[in-house]
């Protein structure tokens, strides 16, 4: 139709070429003690492609059925499930996630893992391009791409509360959303910068007036925060006395107004309130 001249590969004849070998060496083979390999080997490629989307289809289902926010898969009733199938459940979330699956080999691995562990344990599956956690019955899943932008490092920041302060290494940004900074440390009887601040050792916030203040450990533990994203929640500080864990947890004094805007794989759901 395009007066268009046909050019040939060259390289379509190097036999060291694994296809080429089959092409040219293989495949007349078969062929001449098989005239009806093509048409079989066709046959049983369409087959294995409609059971191949098939597999696809009842894994999306149970995908749906325990699919919740903030890339988690719950394992409720995932053993009643075949081997295979709870490894295909896995590649298909990975899939709907746009992360490329685990090689089959260590997915197998992983699987039995995750049936043969307490809940209180956290069996982890990494490979190039991402990493699956299991913990307290949930699958959550890190994409290398963030894991590398949010990668936890110590820091220490002043702050006067007034503008949004951006926090580093990608973990979001911090501001107050109703009271000025200026009302605050007036409310807090101090004139001192807030500083924010990555996890410290034996950290302890108050949460009630009319209770002693808690363990950061506990808190998160209770919530049931992963372990692994704990340290990435921002500490505000103000004259030695830890006022917030990320925005879910504040000193009453602070009445709930500062506001941590970051990823939900940072900022996760907790499993329970």
């Amino acid at each position: 139709d395009h007066s268009l001249s046909w050019v040939s590969d060259p390289t379509n004849e190097h036999r060291s070429i694994d296809r080429n070998f089959l092409r040219h060496e293989i495949m007349p083979l078969l062929e001449k003690r098989f005239p009806q390999a093509v048409s079989a080997m066709q046959r049983s490629a369409l087959l294995n492609m409609e059971a191949s989307q098939e597999i696809a289809h009842l894994a999306q289902i149970e995908i749906q059925k325990r699919q919740r926010p903030d890339h988690r898969l719950h394992l409720e009733h995932l053993d009643s499930l075949s081997l295979f199938m709870q490894r295909e459940v896995i590649r298909q979330w990975c899939l709907s996630h746009g992360v490329v699956p685990p090689p089959a080999t260590s997915l197998e691995s992983f699987t039995h893992q995750i049936q043969s562990h307490p809940s209180d344990r956290c069996p982890t599956l990494t490979w190039p391009e991402a990493t699956i956690r299991s913990y307290q019955s949930h699958l959550w899943l890190e994409d290398a791409k963030s894991k590398s932008s949010t990668n936890p490092q110590a820091y220490e920041l002043l702050w006067d509360g007034q503008a949004p302060l951006e926090l580093p290494s990608g973990l979001g940004t911090l501001h107050f959303s109703a009271a000025s900074a200026s009302d605050l440390q007036v409310a807090l009887a101090g004139s001192e910068m807030f500083v924010v601040k990555s996890a410290q050792p034996s950290e302890r916030i108050l949460l009630r007036s009319d209770h002693p203040p808690v363990r950061t450990k506990k808190v998160f533990a209770e919530a049931q925060i992963p372990p692994w994203v704990r340290d990435y929640w921002p500490r505000l500080w103000h004259e030695d006395t830890l006022l917030a864990l990320g925005d879910r947890w504040q000193d009453p004094r602070l009445c709930h107004c500062l506001v941590w805007e970051s990823s939900s794989q940072i900022k996760p759901h907790p499993l329970v309130d």
